[in-house]
């Protein structure tokens, strides 16, 4: 949001023709509020971009990072969380046909 010119040519001219279509299609660039207004309620944006919201970009940003740091606490209490893959069946994996199986009889438990 808000990117200078010269980015948004330098993202179309080098980024995009590496994206998959389905991507491409979901990138859309404004050349002016009145374009976004079209793709983007009013309601959804913030007040520094003529939006209904009560708070502006700046004052967005920092809620967010508030909320990051009191959620900190959360993150930290579960980085040590790992899986338990000794009762992991073994995966019989063949180099030149791949995984032992077939999917034709899918059971799903």
């Amino acid at each position: 949001m808000n990117a200078p010119p010269v980015a948004i040519g330098a993202l179309n001219k080098c980024v995009r023709p590496f994206l998959q279509d389905k991507i491409n299609q979901r990138i859309v660039t404004h050349d002016n509020l009145e374009s976004l207004y079209k793709c983007v309620p009013r309601e959804c944006l913030p007040s520094d971009l003529g939006g209904t919201l009560p708070h502006n970009m700046r004052e967005y940003t920092l809620i967010w990072g508030d909320m990051a740091a009191a959620a900190m606490k959360w993150f930290q209490d579960r980085r040590w969380m790992k899986a338990d893959l000794s009762s992991k069946p073994d995966c019989k994996f063949n180099t030149e046909f791949g995984i032992d199986g077939s999917f034709r009889k899918l059971a799903v438990d």
